[in-house]
């Protein structure tokens, strides 16, 4: 029998339906600052990471139907807002996430967006996707997984609802390589981002946890493993601000059971 992987928040190991709850709490008390403290604490750079994972969706602009894509923990939709940028009238978007305060900015913000009849809106966890199988071309994550009570059971979930050879994408943090740069790569997550948060956001406490989230996540040689594990090819991982942020693609290679 294969051990469970402890469930973290932050530091804290904690009971995994703990973690669902203290999580959305994190995402409530932050949601309505959440864009402009990811402006500000990346200086910007988020912007260019979520270009990036777009690109590696790899969709072609050259087919006979609409392509259905779902942006898991899509948060206030920036991600979402990208795809449909990019490909248009082309791809039907399921917008996922399991706040509901996340989702609300997400439909104000994007109501006038020129495909906004395209997107759809799910409040629902990565690891308990109400779709049925093989139902999209691409899933797409940024900075979420590392958010979900059981990033395993959120892998195989993703690799249920995605149809055979269809594309994952996965954005997330990770940890420096280098000693110099973890050194100074914890001085502005400890000091500097709670700081900030609670100027900008008026609340330090979330952005301690995101902190702490980052250091007690996987790393990358394990989240490929687990996608190995889930029916994905040989993922393809690249490393973007020197380790500080990871970007993980592959195709759902899963045989369809008949």
């Amino acid at each position: 029998m294969n051990q469970k992987e402890p469930v973290y928040f932050g530091f804290d190991t904690i009971d995994s339906e703990e973690k669902s709850a203290r999580v959305s709490n994190v995402f409530d008390r932050v949601a309505h600052r959440y864009d402009i403290m990811n402006d500000i604490s990346s200086f910007g750079l988020h912007r260019i990471w979520k270009h990036m994972a777009v690109d590696a969706l790899k969709l072609s602009k050259h087919k006979k139907r609409k392509y259905r894509v779902i942006d898991v923990a899509a948060g206030t939709g920036d991600i979402s807002r990208l795809i449909s940028n990019r490909y248009g009238d082309g791809v039907e978007l399921t917008v996922c996430d399991p706040n509901s305060d996340m989702l609300e900015v997400a439909k104000k913000r994007h109501a006038t967006h020129a495909y906004a009849q395209n997107w759809h809106y799910v409040k629902a966890e990565a690891e308990l996707l109400p779709f049925d199988d093989n139902s999209f071309d691409a899933v797409i994550i940024s900075f979420g997984l590392r958010n979900c009570t059981d990033p395993q059971k959120a892998m195989a979930e993703f690799s249920r609802i995605l149809r055979p050879m269809g594309r994952f994408v996965c954005l997330e943090f990770s940890m420096p390589e280098q000693a110099i740069i973890t050194y100074l790569y914890d001085l502005y997550s400890f000091y500097y981002l709670p700081v900030l948060g609670s100027v900008i956001a008026g609340d330090a406490e979330p952005y301690q946890y995101l902190a702490e989230s980052i250091r007690s996540f996987f790393p990358s040689d394990h989240i490929k493993q687990i996608m190995q594990k889930q029916g994905f090819s040989t993922p393809r991982h690249v490393s973007i601000e020197q380790g500080i942020v990871a970007l993980y693609s592959a195709y759902n290679i899963k045989t369809v059971e008949r």
